[in-house]
């Protein structure tokens, strides 16, 4: 995972902050199980949740934030 500082953000990149790594690598294994990038697994994900169409998010990119690196 990266620093905010190192990254530059756009107007529709969605922060993560930093979670827990066992967590992200089972979005990363589900995503590649179905073929979605991690980004649009987790889009999926808020779109579901937000009860939103993923169409709304279709240029947003999902970033995780690693405090401890």
């Amino acid at each position: 995972m990266i620093k905010r500082c190192e990254i530059e953000i756009g107007p529709n990149d969605i922060l993560i902050p930093d979670i827990d790594d066992a967590l992200i690598e089972s979005f990363r294994w589900r995503a590649e199980l179905m073929g979605r990038s991690f980004s649009d697994y987790v889009l999926d994900i808020l779109a579901r949740g937000a009860d939103i169409p993923r169409e709304r998010l279709a240029n947003a990119s999902v970033i995780v934030l690693d405090d401890d690196a």
